[in-house]
Order: C-alpha cells, then sequence, then structure tokens
C-alpha cells in the first residue's frame, strides 16, 4: 500500500498525516472482516459444515433452554434462537475489532508503520506479543454485552448476534437430542445432575429430561457459568 501511495501521491510512512495512517488502519480492518465473513459464508456451502452448523444452533437453543429454567426436552429448546451473546462467533468477531484498535494504536506509539522490513518483522512480533492482551480484553468484553438484555447492550452486541445468523442452521430435533445429552454430560460432571444422562430409547425421538429439582435448585450464577462452560 505504501508503495503505491508512494509512486501515485508521492506519501511515505515517514512523511504521511496521522489521518491518512488511521485511514489505513481502517482499510486494513475492514479487509479483515470481509476475509472473516466471505470465509464462514464460503464454508458455509459445503454439506458437512452446514450440518456442523445445525448442530452450533442446536447448542445455542439448549444452553437458552436451560437459562430459561425450562425442561431439557427438544421441544422445548427448538422455540428458541440459533443466536446466543456468549457465542464463540461473536467472540472472534470482537477479537477482530480489539486487535485493529489494539495494533493500531501499537504501531504508532512504536513507530512500526514503516515499509521496511525490519520494521514489518518488529511489527509482527508486537502483534503476537499483544494477543493475550487483545483476547482477555475480548473475554470481558464478551461477558459484559451478555450481563443483561438492555437495549443499548442489545445494539453493541448485535453485530455479533447477526454474524451467528452465518454461522449457524437450524437443527432438527434428533440434532438437539445429541445437544441436550451432551449439555446433561456437563452438568453431571459440575454436579447439577444426581446422575449420569441416559441415552434415549432406539427409536425414541425424546432425551430423557433434566429432574426439575436440578434445575430449581440451581441459582443463576451456576446456570450462567455452566452454560459459558458448554459454549
Amino acid at each position: 500500500v505504501w508503495n503505491l501511495l508512494e509512486s501515485a501521491y508521492g506519501i511515505t510512512a515517514e512523511t504521511a498525516t496521522l489521518g491518512i495512517k488511521l485511514a489505513l488502519d481502517a482499510l486494513e480492518g475492514v479487509i479483515k472482516i470481509l476475509i472473516f465473513v466471505g470465509y464462514i459464508v464460503a464454508i458455509g456451502f459445503m454439506k458437512d459444515i452446514k450440518r456442523l452448523f445445525m448442530y452450533h444452533g442446536a447448542e445455542h437453543k439448549v444452553i437458552s433452554c436451560y437459562e430459561h429454567g425450562e425442561e431439557l426436552t427438544p421441544e422445548n429448546a427448538q422455540k428458541y434462537s440459533t443466536s446466543h451473546p456468549r457465542c464463540g462467533t461473536s467472540f472472534m468477531f470482537i477479537i477482530m475489532i480489539i486487535g485493529i484498535l489494539v495494533t493500531a494504536m501499537a504501531d504508532h506509539l512504536f513507530g512500526l508503520s514503516t515499509a521496511t522490513p525490519a520494521a514489518l518483522a518488529v511489527r509482527l512480533a508486537v502483534k503476537l506479543l499483544l494477543l493475550p492482551l487483545i483476547a482477555g480484553i475480548s473475554y470481558e468484553i464478551l461477558k459484559l454485552l451478555a450481563i443483561n438484555d438492555t437495549i443499548v447492550l442489545r445494539i453493541l452486541r448485535s453485530p455479533g448476534m447477526l454474524l451467528q445468523k452465518l454461522s449457524t442452521r437450524q437443527p432438527d430435533l434428533s440434532m438437539l437430542e445429541v445437544s441436550i445429552t451432551s449439555f446433561k454430560n456437563v452438568l453431571y460432571m459440575d454436579g447439577l445432575m444426581e446422575e449420569p444422562p441416559q441415552p434415549a430409547a432406539e427409536g425414541s425421538e425424546e432425551a430423557a429430561p433434566v429432574q426439575e429439582k436440578d434445575i430449581r435448585e440451581t441459582s443463576p450464577q451456576q446456570q450462567k457459568a455452566t452454560s459459558a462452560e458448554a459454549l
């Protein structure tokens, strides 16, 4: 990019204004997001990935059913949305946004906007070193956006929720049954079920429901912590 700007307008990394550098950072961020979204759209046409996305949607439905205190059955779970505020897809989107902002700040603070090979190598090293910070900030933002359902938080998390429309599909009842059985195993391992889940009898479309007392005796905080583990 710098070579194109220099040949066309005589602008180099050293002579560029802050506005030009910020515009290039924004352009880089937009390109990254388009590549990410394009990748999800592209793999969504693959038969096996479509099925995977259906299981992804089933997972979200089961988590939502549990968080609302309903009996875990495929029919109950089916009525919930395939999107969830704490989804990994939203987390990846937040990581991209925070990564763009943090690395742009680092570029300008440490003068890494030059196009020399040495500067590019240092820039790559700085980005790698900043990954834990970016991931930590992004995780806290993800939790904050899911803390309640106010209109402000709904607006802020809407890009990630919309992106989940690409990474989830509507599941069938058998997929919900699989997701319920998997989630019951999480409940059992966390001590929130007295007995391990029993698989549904052959030919049956329903998994064994979670006993009501298991949900009623679980605090909202425990429910969120357990469902967060499952996500």
